[in-house]
């Protein structure tokens, strides 16, 4: 089933173009600048803000490289309409020289010394001959204000430039150009924004050379491209604005342009003041961020399919190809039926269980004997700690027992893995075609590779996601991908100009339509945006499909889920521990996201303990670092998550300890007892003794239950209080925890299999030594003679 990728009527955008182009051309001859159509729209709806002081725009570009492609130009037609808005007020305000100032023309600067009764005006040069020249009211409208100094010589530093770029634009503008500026414009960008305008020329004209504007650091370090009164101000961020701009007198504010997300994301509450205050006329921003509660705020939303037709992009195609699995249609009906039963018989919500349901749709398991199919053991288990888990936690509000419905749902999620590992429909297909790339999760890709090699598929490329993305599309690509992975991922396939097929299970297909739709209704809601119809006065014919109910229940239902899926990688963040036996009788438990070295044919490669089977060579690295871990994370905490998981570890160990003291008088087999009773489940005493000491660094109990035994057990109303913040950064620091390990174990793994060594981010932070004495102490070879899950291990717990 191929997919119609015509998402945009194609006669609102001619209208679009029309209407955009055409009122700019009314004003302006803008043949020069060569504006392709998204430039021309873009400028359109600049100007009608600049001329506009009733509201303010909001432009959001979420393709880098259109943002990139507009930075320059948008600057260029700040400056066009803003000299048009002081040309005009200038013809019925002309800005008339004071005695002191300094005027130019042709090259010759002279000082006004007297302005006589009769409107005459007397200027002076200070060449040897101290010339006098004398000029009514008209002429000195013919020559520069500037803020140049006096020479004895006639000056290089002309404005020949200007008033070429501004005269072809304005035809008959004549000679009485303003060098005073009434209404001025400010530019918040980058730095280098500067650069780019020195190199930006239109034809042989240099810009930087044509455009009055002023640079103002952030230390008030002003530096000007031309000697007259600036007509744009360009600064880095907007706390220069208001220290060094807004407290000039005399400088008015029309129009305020930020380029780049991160200029204004921070400020809008500032800036809205300010408007308020008479500051600013108005504010264009132009990024990828949104902005709330703005006033007067239009938003203009670029979508992919307008930018692609627009840039005249030719599009790929994508393909539906359905894969019958009766028994897999069967069991998921189940259970989802099954969940349904238990949320209604008991008020509760069981959202999350169905994420672990939509990961086995990739899954494909060629042979019996596929190193792939340890992917069935890995889902068994995160289905099975993880559902205990969230049954724990809801079923605790509700004060019942959890374990028969555990079982019924181990039972029938058992089921549908049965139906996934035994199922070839999605390698059947694969195998019809002979040259392509397939895409896979990133960690499966050697292993793919080793084993397409067994089928006569040996013209297929196996590749991530992520080169997918950077594929050229210069010479578009047959891709294949093993399931549908989500609105990002819709997005993603919709823009690409190479060739896709899908292969989706009847349910997958039946969400991928759903999200298809959806995706048409919303940029239907963009394209009919009273916004938009303010700004282009265009009315876009609806025509989208109707919301189906099944749409509804996916949208409400299911959305939280699909946002916390990382769909390229086969291992989620959940930590399942893998004992490993080795030839010698040792045996080290490790958790399923670690990488190790894999030995295999004379080659080294880094695998994934879940991805390891009986018989493999392996180098293994053991973290004995964790301290140092946590004290990285904590250095380069930007966002201060940390500071809230630190709060929430002293909050309930600060209550414990004080429980142990006041309630239990300092009797430990009393408390354990009390814990016990409420549901602790602990290995070791040693671990409680740990939680009551002040100088224990581990922040959490490694399983939900104990987290609630020790609620239930102190019965503290802070404790109450903040039960659910501490729920959220015991899970947040639990997630940060392992990503850390996995890619300080990725890191070491890097740098042993490469010549020359590279770091990794966390290793840069050690020392070459400390790095080697790492790996001496913690990577033996070793073979593993037997590999199992380690059921119910919860660590030093």
């Amino acid at each position: 089933m191929l997919i119609e990728k015509n998402l945009i009527n194609e006669k609102y955008l001619y209208e679009l173009r029309k209407k955009c182009r055409e009122s700019l051309q009314r004003e302006y001859n803008l043949n020069q600048f060569d504006f392709n159509d998204f430039k021309m729209i873009n400028a359109f709806l600049i100007n009608k803000v600049i001329f506009n002081n009733d509201f303010n725009l909001l432009i959001n570009i979420l393709d880098k490289k259109e943002r990139r492609k507009l930075y320059v130009p948008a600057i260029l037609i700040t400056a066009i309409f803003s000299f048009y808005k002081n040309y005009i007020h200038n013809l019925d305000h002309p800005y008339l020289p004071s005695v002191g100032e300094i005027v130019q023309q042709r090259g010759r600067r002279l000082k006004v010394i007297e302005i006589t009764d009769e409107k005459r005006y007397r200027l002076q040069s200070i060449d040897k001959q101290k010339t006098f020249q004398e000029t009514d009211e008209e002429g000195i409208k013919t020559f520069f204000v500037t803020t140049g100094d006096l020479s004895e010589r006639r000056v290089r530093q002309r404005f020949d430039l200007y008033k070429e770029l501004f005269d072809s634009i304005f035809s008959g503008i004549g000679n009485k150009l303003p060098s005073k500026f009434e209404h001025k414009s400010v530019i918040v960008a980058k730095t280098e924004i500067i650069k780019e305008l020195k190199e930006f020329k239109i034809g042989s004209r240099k810009i930087y050379s044509s455009i009055p504007f002023q640079y103002i650091s952030k230390n008030n370090t002003r530096n000007e491209n031309l000697p007259i009164d600036p007509m744009i101000y360009i600064v880095n961020d907007y706390e220069t604005v208001r220290e060094f701009i807004f407290n000039q007198d005399n400088v008015k504010v029309d129009t305020i342009i930020f380029i780049g997300e991160t200029k204004y994301k921070d400020w809008p509450i500032s800036i809205s003041k300010d408007l308020m205050r008479g500051k600013l006329n108005n504010a264009i921003f132009i990024g990828e961020s949104d902005i709330d509660s703005f006033p007067n705020l239009h938003k203009w939303n670029w979508t992919s399919p307008e930018l692609e037709k627009l840039h005249n992009v030719e599009s790929g195609s994508v393909n539906i190809i359905e894969v019958e699995n009766e028994s897999l249609s069967r069991n998921l009906k189940e259970f989802e039926v099954l969940v349904k039963k238990i949320e209604h018989d008991f008020s509760i919500e069981l959202n999350d269980l169905h994420l672990y349901t939509k990961l086995l749709f990739p899954v494909v398991i060629p042979f019996p004997e596929s190193r792939l199919k340890n992917q069935i053991i890995n889902h068994r288990k995160v289905f099975e700690r993880e559902c205990k888990e969230i049954l724990q936690e809801q079923f605790y509000r509700v004060n019942e027992d959890y374990s028969v419905h555990y079982f019924q749902l181990k039972e029938c999620y058992n089921e549908i893995l049965h139906a996934t590992e035994n199922n070839r429909g999605k390698l059947d297909e694969l195998m019809k075609v002979k040259k392509y790339s397939l895409v896979v999760p990133k960690d499966l890709i050697q292993i793919w590779q080793e084993e397409i090699g067994t089928f006569d598929l040996k013209k297929v490329k196996i590749i991530s996601y992520k080169y997918f993305k950077q594929m050229s599309e210069e010479n578009p690509k047959k891709v294949f991908f093993l399931a549908f992975y989500g609105n990002e991922f819709l997005k993603t396939i919709l823009s690409s100009q190479h060739n896709l097929s899908l292969l989706l299970y009847k349910e997958e297909k039946e969400r991928f339509e759903a999200y298809l739709r959806r995706f048409k209704r919303d940029l239907e809601k963009e394209f009919s945006s009273s916004d938009r119809k303010k700004l282009c006065e265009i009315d876009y014919p609806k025509e989208s499909p109707v919301e189906e109910i099944s749409d509804i229940i996916e949208r409400h239902y299911h959305d939280d889920v699909e946002d916390s899926i990382n769909h390229y990688d086969s291992c989620q963040t959940v930590s399942i521990d893998y004992k490993l036996t080795f030839e010698d009788g040792e045996f080290k438990i490790l958790d399923s996201h670690r990488s190790v070295i894999l030995l295999k044919g004379g080659q080294k490669r880094n695998e994934r303990i879940h991805n390891l089977i009986a018989g493999d060579e392996v180098i293994i690295y053991e973290n004995t670092t964790r301290e140092q871990l946590y004290d990285i994370a904590v250095k380069e905490d930007k966002e201060g998550r940390f500071q809230q998981i630190e709060e929430d570890s002293k909050t309930w160990k600060l209550l414990l300890r004080e429980f142990f003291q006041h309630i239990c008088t300092g009797d430990f087999e009393k408390l354990y007892e009390l814990l016990k009773k409420n549901g602790l489940s602990l290995k070791s005493e040693a671990t409680l003794k740990r939680w009551l000491s002040e100088e224990d660094r581990e922040k959490f109990p490694a399983s939900i239950k104990n987290l609630i035994a020790v609620k239930k057990t102190i019965n503290n109303f802070e404790l109450d209080e903040k039960f659910d913040s501490i729920k959220r950064s015991r899970k947040s620091y639990r997630s940060i925890m392992i990503a850390l390990g996995k890619d300080m174990s990725s890191e070491i793994m890097e740098y042993i299999i490469t010549e020359p060594k590279v770091k990794g981010k966390i290793l840069e932070q050690f020392s070459d030594l400390q790095i080697s004495k790492f790996i001496n102490a913690n990577a033996p070879m070793r073979k593993i003679r037997k590999i199992e899950i380690v059921e119910d291990y919860d660590g030093c717990e």
